[in-house]
């Protein structure tokens, strides 16, 4: 049986599994995390612990610096988080890799199409604590300068499209 949540705004914070976080890691120094979840997982100078309920930590208005890894919650704030990463990167110095569920149907995927590449993840994403994988696929979308270095990270793992 399914995790009905996965198809739901019910829980919206799944953490990055290490398939994705290796490769990550590996070919980026990421700064900020915005949208750290309890158990940090990536070893970053900025974690915001994503509580945008209260005010505290709220990564859709702290500062974003250096290479960010952005794992949005999944739910009604969405676009609201692809909004804030494209800013992001056209306001300041920062780069920006996010992954995201592959709706590219949806409102909120025409901002990711002016990002500068992005990553269609092969297969579905078991995220940490899911009892399945996603019924949904993914993509890594990456706002950045650092093109090539994207496509070395992550090519083995999905096909990547310069935009």
């Amino acid at each position: 049986m399914l995790n009905d949540s996965l198809f739901s705004s019910d829980k919206g914070d799944w953490q990055t599994p290490d398939e994705i976080l290796d490769p990550l890691t590996r070919w980026f120094r990421v700064d900020t995390d915005p949208c750290a979840g309890r158990d940090t997982q990536i070893g970053c100078s900025i974690n915001y612990r994503n509580t945008a309920d209260t005010g505290e930590d709220d990564g859709l208005i702290r500062p974003w610096r250096g290479t960010c890894y952005v794992n949005p919650p999944y739910g009604r704030t969405l676009s609201s988080w692809v909004e804030r990463a494209e800013l992001a990167y056209r306001r300041s110095d920062c780069e920006v890799i996010m992954l995201l569920p592959a709706r590219t149907d949806t409102q909120w995927w025409q901002s990711c199409w002016k990002a500068d590449a992005v990553c269609f993840w092969k297969g579905r994403i078991k995220f940490v604590g899911a009892e399945n994988s996603a019924p949904f696929p993914s993509a890594l979308v990456y706002w950045g300068d650092r093109v090539s270095r994207f496509n070395r990270a992550f090519s083995d793992y999905g096909h990547v499209i310069k935009l």
